[in-house]
């Protein structure tokens, strides 16, 4: 991907996700989340998809407990929102990118079933 800054980053930024967090879901250094965020380093397509589905993720989690009565964060509906622009640009990815970045998401769930945003909290 080239390099530019994606609403994905913003998404996570404001549910907030730090970068050294990120980084341990990614398996990558916090400075490479920083030149990602920042656009100073090319984004991999299956990364920007698997970090989708890490946000959407989390967002359920903390839509589930807003169901369950726990009040709403003020930023639930911007991450709403930097959510549903990067999923509109994902559409645009290769389906192999797609394929890839899904495959990455299954594999980080299942090795962290109870990471919830309670636990990051």
């Amino acid at each position: 991907m080239p390099a530019r800054s994606f609403p994905v980053f913003s998404g996570l930024e404001e549910s907030h996700l730090s970068g050294k967090e990120i980084a341990e879901i990614v398996g990558v250094t916090p400075p490479t989340i920083s030149k990602w965020r920042l656009g100073r380093a090319r984004v991999p397509a299956e990364t920007l998809v698997f970090l989708t589905m890490i946000l959407a993720d989390w967002l359920d989690g903390v839509r589930a407990r807003v169901e369950a009565g726990a009040p709403a964060p003020e930023w639930l509906e911007a991450a709403e929102r930097c959510l549903e622009r990067q999923e509109a640009f994902n559409t645009r990815l290769s389906p192999a990118a797609i394929h890839k970045g899904a495959h990455m998401f299954q594999a980080w769930w299942k090795a962290h079933p109870d990471l919830t945003p309670e636990v990051l909290s």
